[in-house]
């Protein structure tokens, strides 16, 4: 009897090997699955990214074309009534395309001469509408279109909205009267453009597994915070200064992804990052794109078998 024991005695030893040794299978396989899952989904939040900083390319694009157009089709100018009927063609020009929040022409000092809301008339638009570049020198004599971030729009009760302005001369109908030379201007609120990327992350989500828990981030060719679907701050957010990988690779131009901490919830968050295309019309803005999901919702799939084992 004794002899027998001791035949078997390594049994429980061998199944306690056997088990440790299966679990420790288990578990590297569930390990190497996780990082195969972090980087599936790192990528389809660098595409997701990509996508939106593409449609926002095309559409702030389409705007630059749309007011080199705009600014030739002004009714000639004489010297009754010529600023109502400015307005009424800015109407106009608002419904066949209700993107922009706001059209005006101004004068060469920057006042208000016709626009698309009347009380604004008479207004200052600041020194955005004076005939300078971007970097503050005098224009060369073409008609260079000027783009413009604007955090507090006065003439849109503060809202943050996106500017275009371009120099325009309006010929006179009489040759009595002098041609009008002035600046036509445009504003696109933000909210627009939260809208549009609101529903490209949805149509994202039906074609992937990123369904829930996304967050996107707009930022400034600076790093400042512009659009954002968490509930935005008064004052905009340096996410460069405070020290986010994200956002320090794609104010550097580079598409790609990388697990952080959230800076404001202090979790673990995969974010996707791209950059606007560089086109040198819209230099001025080179904006890059966020968007994240937790780490914890990224991996529910495999950490839900993990419980179950």
């Amino acid at each position: 009897m004794k002899q027998t024991f001791d035949r078997y005695g390594w049994l429980p030893l061998l199944v306690v090997v056997m088990i440790v040794a299966v679990g420790g299978i288990i578990m590297f396989g569930l390990s190497e699955l996780e990082d195969t899952l972090t980087d599936r989904t790192g990528r389809d939040l660098q595409w997701a990214a990509m996508e939106i900083a593409e449609k926002l390319d095309l559409l702030l694009f389409e705007r630059y074309g749309d007011i080199q157009i705009l600014s030739d089709s002004f009714p000639e100018g004489g010297t009754e009534q010529r600023e109502a009927r400015w307005a009424q063609h800015l109407k106009r020009v608002q419904e066949a395309y209700p993107i922009y929040a706001w059209i005006g022409l101004l004068d060469k000092t920057g006042r208000v001469m016709a626009a698309t809301d009347p009380d604004t008339i008479g207004r200052a638009a600041g020194s955005m509408a004076r005939g300078t570049q971007l970097d503050g020198t005098p224009l060369d004599g073409t008609p260079p279109i000027m783009v413009h971030e604007i955090p507090h729009d006065d003439l849109l009760k503060e809202q943050q909205t996106v500017g275009f302005s371009i120099p325009v001369t309006i010929p006179s109908l009489s040759e009595g009267s002098n041609s009008f030379h002035g600046y036509m201007m445009t504003r696109i609120k933000l909210s627009e453009l939260d809208a549009m990327v609101t529903r490209t992350l949805r149509d994202i989500g039906a074609k992937t597994d990123l369904r829930k828990g996304l967050e996107y981030q707009i930022l400034t060719r600076q790093g400042l915070v512009i659009i954002e679907s968490l509930r935005q701050e008064r004052k905009a957010t340096d996410l460069v200064a405070l020290g986010l990988e994200s956002a320090r690779q794609v104010i550097a131009g580079r598409s790609g992804f990388v697990l952080e901490r959230h800076l404001r919830r202090d979790i673990s968050v995969l974010t996707g990052y791209a950059p606007m295309p560089a086109r040198k019309e819209l230099a001025a803005l080179r904006w890059g794109i966020l968007v994240r999901i937790d780490q914890d919702a990224s991996l529910a799939p495999v950490r839900s078998v993990v419980r179950t084992v």
